[in-house]
């Protein structure tokens, strides 16, 4: 396992895959400081880091960045062929999938640490330059820890679901839809019932409030959590049962 986890590392570290979306994950985080601090209300720009719009606004688009990172990690493979010399030395397909699950996913929490911090930085400058003194709490640090949580956990959602679709961009387009279309419309549809949605279960697990009632989080880390389980299992089995 350990030849397996430094093999998928190397992947990683030697592909654009990873530090292109984090640069992108990072930069779009940033535009949503900028655009919400710049066009903010006085009030809205003293509260809690976990109430700003800007952080919800980053919960969002980090687990667009983080799912994306997923599927990328196996339908890379299957587009350029490399997944055959892959499955040639580790003919177990779990291990493939727990090694890639497991390298991809702490990617993700790496992704979302990164792009917490340039946002951070330029929301500290924006909020000075607007007359606000910033200041960061212990609450405020465990909203981050929870969106790193919840970025690795979507990570998850998105090796399965490459595993599963195989074909990038069908995978990319229909994870797209789901985060950005139907938890929306569930959002509308299910009532309270939506905090169960693996979108909502994420911003509890941030306690991103300015998404509306959510889950606490423990309870968003254990829906969510859950969600990525099941999905990486059903990927394994159906990975292992085809050509």
């Amino acid at each position: 396992m350990r030849r397996l986890l430094r093999a998928e590392l190397v992947k990683l570290a030697t592909t654009r895959t990873a530090i292109g979306l984090t640069a992108g994950g990072a930069a779009v985080a940033a535009l949503g400081a900028v655009s919400t601090i710049m066009s903010g209300q006085p009030a809205e720009l003293h509260r809690p880091l976990p109430e700003q719009t800007f952080f919800l606004l980053a919960s969002i688009n980090l687990s667009l960045f983080a799912v994306v990172l997923g599927i990328r990690g196996f339908t890379d493979e299957f587009r350029h062929g490399l997944i055959v010399p892959t499955l040639l030395v580790t003919p177990s397909r779990v291990r493939v999938v727990a090694a890639k699950t497991i390298l991809v996913a702490a990617a993700g929490a790496a992704l979302a640490a990164v792009a917490q911090v340039v946002m951070l930085a330029v929301a500290i400058v924006l909020l000075q330059a607007r007359g606000v003194e910033p200041t960061l709490e212990p609450a405020d640090l465990t909203a981050m820890g929870g969106l790193i949580a919840a970025s690795a956990l979507w990570t998850m959602i998105g090796v399965a679901v490459g595993a599963m679709v195989r074909h990038q961009v069908a995978a990319v387009v229909g994870a797209l839809l789901w985060v950005l279309l139907v938890e929306n419309l569930g959002a509308g549809a299910l009532g309270e019932a939506s905090r169960y949605l693996p979108g909502q279960a994420g911003h509890g697990l941030a306690t991103a409030s300015q998404a509306g009632t959510l889950l606490a989080p423990a309870v968003g880390a254990l829906v969510l959590g859950a969600y990525a389980l099941l999905a990486v299992a059903v990927a394994a089995v159906r990975l292992t049962r085809s050509d």
